[in-house]
C-alpha cells in the first residue's frame, strides 16, 4: 500500500467519529507516512496539508494548543474542503478558550472557516466527497451516512 494511503487510513478513521478514540501514536504514525511520501513528492501541497493536520491533531494530546492551531490553520488553508482539519482546529480553539473563533456564528460556515475568511464549500462538492468516502471505506458504508451540512460545519 502506498505511503499516503497508509496515512489516509488514519484520517478516514478520524472521520468515523470517536466511538473508538484514536491515540496520539496513531496520528504520529499517519504523520510519518505523509512525511515519507513528501520525500518522494516534496512539491505536493496535498501531502503537506495532510501531514500538517496529523501533526496538529497529535499536538492536541500534548496540550500544545497554539502550535496545533497554527498547523491546523495551515492544513485548512491548503485544503479548505477538509472537514477533519476544521474539526481539529475547532478543538484547538476551544481548548484555548478562544470561543469567538471556535463557536459557529454564521450559518453554513464553521467558526474556523469564518475566522480564516474562507468561503463555505459548495454543497455539490461536499456530496461528491461523501459519496467517495462511503464507497471506499468500510466504516462509512451502510448505516453510516455522513450528513453534508453537519459534516462541513462540525467543530
Amino acid at each position: 500500500m502506498a505511503l499516503e494511503d497508509q496515512g489516509q487510513q488514519v484520517i478516514l478513521r478520524y472521520l468515523t467519529g470517536d466511538q473508538v478514540p484514536q491515540t496520539q501514536k496513531e496520528f504520529q504514525t499517519g504523520e510519518q507516512y505523509y512525511r515519507a511520501a513528501r520525500l518522494l513528492t516534496p512539491e505536493s501541497l496535498f501531502l503537506e496539508g495532510r501531514q500538517s493536520f496529523l501533526r496538529g491533531r497529535s499536538l492536541l494530546f500534548d496540550k500544545n494548543y497554539a502550535q496545533a492551531a497554527d498547523l491546523l490553520e495551515g492544513a485548512v488553508r491548503i485544503d479548505p474542503g477538509g472537514s477533519h482539519a476544521y474539526n481539529a482546529l475547532g478543538i484547538a480553539y476551544l481548548e484555548q478558550a478562544d470561543f469567538a473563533r471556535a463557536d459557529p456564528g454564521v450559518p453554513g460556515r464553521s467558526a474556523p472557516r469564518a475566522a480564516l475568511d474562507l468561503p463555505a464549500p459548495q454543497p455539490g462538492a461536499v456530496l461528491y466527497r461523501n459519496r467517495r468516502f462511503r464507497g471506499r471505506h468500510p466504516h462509512l458504508q451502510a448505516g453510516h451516512q455522513v450528513d453534508a451540512p453537519v459534516f462541513v460545519s462540525a467543530v
